[in-house]
């Protein structure tokens, strides 16, 4: 009795960093999406967004090559800076949202 409620914590916090490294993996994609983007001519410009209805050129979208389930990652939205980089943004999986600011991630339900 007293091992089930351990395990249930190990198991969630297990959970919770398979869905930081989803959220990063998501954010990954979204720069090479913008990077191939910014290949084809897109004009870098402060505050540009990258969101879920964002595809390449060639059609790929972030999900697809972050290779992440659809089902789960729901939703994700990235600033980006001048320089082209990702500085912000928020990935939507399991109901939960991972926000990325100042370089680092946090969790809400």
């Amino acid at each position: 009795a007293i091992l089930v409620p351990t395990l249930l914590g190990y198991i969630n916090k297990a959970q919770e960093e398979k869905n930081y490294s989803t959220a990063q993996t998501v954010r990954v994609a979204a720069q090479a999406v913008y990077d191939d983007e910014v290949g084809h001519g897109t004009a870098i410009t402060k505050g540009d967004t990258i969101n879920k209805d964002d595809q390449t050129k060639s059609g790929q979208s972030v999900t697809d090559l972050a290779g992440v389930d659809t089902s789960k990652v729901t939703d994700y939205s990235f600033e980006v800076d001048d320089k082209g980089q990702i500085i912000s943004g928020t990935v939507t999986i399991d109901g939960a949202t991972y926000t990325l600011a100042s370089g680092s991630w946090t969790a809400s339900k």
